[in-house]
């Protein structure tokens, strides 16, 4: 519990790097928690860290469906991506 608060300070600090650290050293049992994934989702949508972001976010909608914040987090998952796929057409197909 004591990394998932230091992890979430430093995510408002606008530390993601240092937030994900914290995350890193939690326990399996308290990663498998549908608010410590959310939290992992946030950690990277700031590092847009898009691909990985989805991973999560599929996972928060089978964990726990009733929550909006589920459906969100895979709306905005999804829009990062296809905005990654976009920049990576363009730059491919650039002169």
């Amino acid at each position: 519990l004591h990394q998932v608060n230091a992890a979430i300070g430093w995510l408002e600090l606008g530390a993601p790097a240092e937030a994900a650290l914290e995350l890193d050293r939690v326990t399996f049992k308290t990663l498998s928690h549908p608010d410590v994934v959310l939290l992992r989702w946030k950690i990277c949508a700031r590092t847009n860290n898009w691909h990985l972001a989805l991973y999560l976010s599929r996972t928060l909608v089978r964990m726990a469906p009733e929550k909006p914040s589920s459906w969100l987090c895979l709306a905005f998952s999804l829009a990062g991506c296809a905005i990654i796929g976009k920049l990576t057409f363009l730059w491919n197909h650039s002169i």
